[in-house]
């Protein structure tokens, strides 16, 4: 359903807020609160209750705003560049295959063993009707014996890349052993209830078939084995 991006104009990242511990709050409307997993990084997991207009809101981007802070707050832990941390662990031939393509990476610790992990957006085409449609994931990358894994891989939003409205958006929560991840609906948004899908072989999936498979991919994800598993 989603293949490689070529279009950038989806990717509206802006820096993650980091003010209290465990959760970091979202990067923009397009991405999702990031948990963080014995890391450095932190931000909020207390987020204010949204009236149905600031939910509304949050689903177009914000173009040309400036928002100055006057508080204490440290500044936000530098973006890190995938290709470079992937090859810095080990990845060996090409990496260049749109791992963390989404940008917002972040280094964790993952699994009993807290193996070093990079979390990033990653973005995807999808051919869903009605235009040019992406769908952002969440990956947790490692390196093993040289191979790039993805210890997860979830769905976190679906956008419009023309107009950059946001259909659906997930929350992803790591906890802080790093050794279960939870994905539910954001708070502005709920899974619809009483909607059949329409996919067919024939046709694209609809805007509601691309939102059902994500609701679908929400619930707890727990460390088994080598990777968190639904």
């Amino acid at each position: 359903m989603v293949a490689s991006s070529a279009h950038a104009g989806a990717r509206l990242l802006g820096p993650v807020d980091a003010s209290t511990p465990v959760v970091a709050s979202p990067v923009d409307a397009n991405a999702s609160p990031v948990v963080d997993a014995q890391t450095g990084r932190r931000g909020s997991s207390d987020q204010p209750g949204s009236s149905p207009s600031d939910c509304m809101s949050s689903r177009y981007p914000s173009y040309g705003t400036t928002v100055v802070t006057s508080d204490d707050r440290p500044p936000p832990a530098p973006d890190i560049e995938p290709t470079k941390w992937l090859i810095a662990h080990g990845a060996k031939g090409s990496v260049e295959a749109g791992y963390g393509n989404g940008g917002d990476c972040v280094e964790i610790r993952v699994g009993p063993a807290h193996e070093r992990a990079l979390q990033c957006l990653e973005e995807n085409d999808n051919a869903a009707d009605g235009g040019y449609w992406a769908v952002f994931n969440r990956v947790v990358l490692v390196v093993r014996a040289g191979t790039i894994v993805k210890a997860l891989d979830v769905p976190v939003s679906f956008t419009n890349g023309d107009t950059g409205y946001t259909a659906f958006k997930l929350d992803l929560r790591i906890a802080r052993d790093g050794n279960s991840a939870t994905l539910d609906p954001d708070r502005c948004y709920a899974c619809p209830v009483g909607i059949a899908k329409h996919e067919t072989r024939d046709s694209p999936p609809t805007v509601d078939d691309v939102i059902l498979d994500m609701c679908a991919a929400s619930g707890v994800y727990r460390w088994h084995d080598d990777r968190f598993r639904h």
